[in-house]
C-alpha cells in the first residue's frame, strides 16, 4: 500500500467509468490538470505527468517510454530506426499480437511496461475478453504492491493450488465475497468483474487510506442513487452505500444517459484503461517516477512564473481579468459557495489536481485565486513546502501579515501579489509548512470603469 497516497475526501473528484464509446468512456483530455515537473540528469525539465514539457509520451514495443515528438523520458538516449529518441535504460518487452491499433493499445502497453499486466503464452492479451475477478485481483495487487503473507485458504473456490491464490488472498479485503449454500465463502474467480464490483474495490481502498471518507448509510445511498440513475434498483442492495459514496465524491459516474450499468462486466482493455488512468491521475504513484523528496525548487519556480501572469498552478484563470462566469463555463457549478463577508466559490478538481477557491471582486471579476495544492501528487503538494525553503528560494517577503493564528507572506509580482499562508511560527513549530497559496489583484477591488 506504500504507493497509494493519502487523499482528503474534500479533494476526491471526477473519475469516469462509463459505457460509451467502448463501454468505458473517459475524457480524452485525461484526468490531470496541470503538470508535474522534475529535472533529469541531462538538466531537462521533465513533466512526469506526460513527458518532457510540450511533448507526447508513448510506450514502444520494447516497453520503453518514447517521446514521439522528439525527446525522451529517462536518462539514456539512442535514436531508433524511426528517428525517435529511445530510452535504452530498460523496459519490459511487449510481444503481443492482438493489441496493435486497438483503442486501448496505449494503456495496455503502459501497464505491461510497468509489470502490472501481461499476455498469455501465445502472445495474446485478448483485450475484448471480459476481465475476471481473479484477473482484476492480480492487477490490483500488482498496482498497489499488495502481498499475501498467509497460507490460509479463505475461499472454497480459490485453493492454494490455483494460479491466482496469492493475489486473491492479498486483495481479499477490497473485494466483495459470496456465501455459498453450505455457508462457505466463494470468491467466484472466473466470473467477470462487474462495474459495481470494481466500484466497491476502489472505494474500499480509498476508504482504508483516507479515514475521512465515510460511507453513506443505506437510506441516503438509495436516495442519491435513485435521483441519478434509472437503473438504481439493479445495483446490489449491499453494495449501494459504496456506489453512492463513489458517486457523491465524484470518484465514479454513470454513462451520461442516466444509467450506472452495475451488472455490466469490464473488458480487459477497459480494466487496463481504468487502472492506467487511475495511476496517471496520481492516486497510485509509479515507484519509478519519484525518488526521495519531490523537487521543491522546481515547484517554487513554477509557482513564481505563474504568479507573474496572475495565475496559480492547476488553473488557467487570471485574477483581475477573468469573470466568474468564465469559471462556470469551463469548470461548471461550484462545489461550495460562501456568501459571508467576501463572496467566493470553491472547486475540487480531481485526483492529483487539488482544490481552488475563487474570490469574486467588483464587476464579477476574480480578485483572488486560492490554491490548496494536491496531497495526492507529491510534485504539486504545496503543503510540504516550508517557510525556510520559500525564503531561501525567493528571498524575504515584501510584507508579512498576522491574522489570528495565521501568517501571510506577501511577495509583489508586478500587478499582482503572491500570498503564502502558513501557521504562525512558535517555539514548537519554528518552520511551518504552507497551508495554501493565493494570487491577488489589488486592482480588482476598484470599480471596472475606474481602471
Amino acid at each position: 500500500m506504500k504507493h497509494l497516497k493519502l487523499i482528503k475526501a474534500a479533494v476526491l473528484s471526477t473519475f469516469i467509468l462509463a459505457s460509451a464509446p467502448h463501454a468505458f468512456a473517459a475524457s480524452t483530455d485525461g484526468f490531470i490538470n496541470g503538470e508535474k515537473y522534475q529535472t533529469n540528469e541531462q538538466g531537462q525539465q521533465v513533466n512526469t505527468a506526460g513527458g518532457i514539457i510540450g511533448d507526447r509520451k508513448e510506450v514502444n514495443n520494447s516497453g520503453q517510454y518514447v517521446n514521439t515528438s522528439g525527446g525522451i523520458i529517462g536518462d539514456r538516449k539512442e535514436v531508433n530506426d524511426s528517428g525517435q529518441y529511445v530510452n535504452t535504460a530498460g523496459g519490459k518487452k511487449i510481444d503481443l499480437d492482438d493489441i496493435a491499433g486497438h483503442w486501448a493499445e496505449k494503456y495496455i502497453k503502459e501497464l505491461i511496461a510497468k509489470g502490472i499486466l501481461e499476455g498469455d503464452e501465445n502472445h495474446h492479451f485478448k483485450p475484448e475478453n471480459h476481465v475476471t475477478r481473479e484477473e482484476f485481483s492480480v492487477m490490483v495487487a500488482r498496482m498497489f504492491n499488495l502481498k499475501n503473507t498467509s497460507t490460509t485458504q479463505d475461499f472454497k473456490d480459490v485453493p492454494p493450488t490455483r494460479w491466482s491464490f496469492n493475489f486473491v488472498e492479498a486483495t481479499k479485503a477490497y473485494f466483495d465475497s459470496y456465501v455459498d449454500i453450505n455457508g462457505g465463502l466463494d470468491f467466484l474467480p472466473a466470473q467477470g468483474a462487474k462495474r459495481e464490483d470494481v466500484t466497491v474495490t476502489l472505494v474500499k481502498i480509498l476508504k482504508k487510506e483516507t479515514p475521512s471518507l465515510q460511507l453513506l448509510d443505506a437510506v441516503s445511498a438509495d436516495q442519491l442513487l435513485h435521483t441519478q440513475f434509472t437503473d438504481a434498483d439493479s445495483i446490489s442492495a449491499a453494495l449501494r452505500p459504496y456506489v453512492a459514496t463513489a458517486v457523491q465524491n465524484k470518484i465514479i459516474q454513470g454513462d451520461g444517459q442516466g444509467h450506472f450499468n452495475p451488472q455490466n462486466t469490464l473488458s480487459r482493455a477497459e480494466a487496463a484503461t481504468l487502472l492506467d488512468r487511475l495511476q496517471n491521475a496520481g492516486v497510485v504513484v509509479d515507484p519509478g517516477t519519484v525518488s526521495g523528496d519531490p523537487d521543491h525548487a522546481a515547484m517554487l519556480m513554477q509557482i513564481k512564473q505563474l504568479a507573474n501572469q496572475g495565475k496559480v498552478p492547476g488553473s488557467e484563470f487570471v485574477v483581475g481579468t477573468t469573470l466568474i462566469d468564465e469559471v462556470h463555463q469551463k469548470w461548471g457549478i461550484a462545489d461550495t459557495r460562501n456568501q459571508e463577508g467576501e463572496y467566493s466559490e470553491s472547486y475540487s478538481r480531481g485526483m492529483g489536481s487539488g482544490s481552488f477557491t475563487f474570490v469574486v471582486g467588483t464587476g464579477e471579476v476574480l480578485s483572488e485565486i486560492r490554491a490548496f495544492g494536491s496531497t495526492v501528487d507529491p510534485l504539486r503538494d504545496i503543503t510540504k513546502l516550508t517557510v525556510s525553503e520559500i525564503k531561501q528560494t525567493w528571498g524575504n517577503p515584501d510584507q508579512t501579515k498576522q491574522n489570528d493564528n495565521k501568517e501571510t507572506l506577501v511577495y509583489n509580482m508586478g500587478d499582482f501579489q503572491l500570498k503564502i499562508i502558513v501557521a504562525t511560527p512558535d517555539q514548537v513549530n519554528t518552520d511551518p509548512y504552507v497551508d495554501y497559496i493565493s494570487i491577488y489583484s489589488p486592482k480588482s477591488d476598484v470599480p471596472m470603469g475606474a481602471r
